[in-house]
């Protein structure tokens, strides 16, 4: 939805899935999953998701130092996550929540994988029209 010309929020529907690479180096992946979502954003940068029914994630955890210290995994009825600067700063499940934190050498790869994770560069958008269009 636009704004004063200015996008307001996205709509995501139906077994919405947001990926992000957690590293350049390693195939690690940051994942948000749930059955839809609304972003919204603030002067022209995404700062809240909500996830509505069935939402999940995978959150590969820094220290300050930026050095991975585990692996977050967990799900509830309903999300929110606050991002700034394109950095996420929080996650609150709303309802129902379940969770588990691995120390970064423990999970198996089945435990950093969301059931419907497809990788595919070659559908990521590179401009606004790959997003709306």
């Amino acid at each position: 939805l636009l704004s004063n010309k200015e996008i307001h929020s996205i709509y995501l529907k139906e077994k919405a899935f947001i990926i992000s690479k957690a590293d350049s180096l390693l195939p690690n992946f940051n994942q948000i999953k749930g059955e839809n979502m609304v972003g919204y954003f603030l002067e022209k940068k995404l700062h809240k998701i909500e996830v509505n029914k069935q939402a999940e994630t995978i959150f590969f955890a820094k220290d300050d130092a930026e050095k991975y210290i585990g692996v977050n995994k967990a799900s509830g009825n309903n999300m929110l996550i606050f991002l700034a600067d394109n950095t996420l700063k929080s996650i609150t499940f709303i309802k129902d929540p379940e969770g588990i934190f691995y120390p970064i050498k423990e999970p198996s790869p089945k435990d950093l994988i969301l059931k419907g994770f497809n990788w595919d560069e070659s559908e990521k958008p590179t401009d606004k029209f790959g997003v709306f269009y």
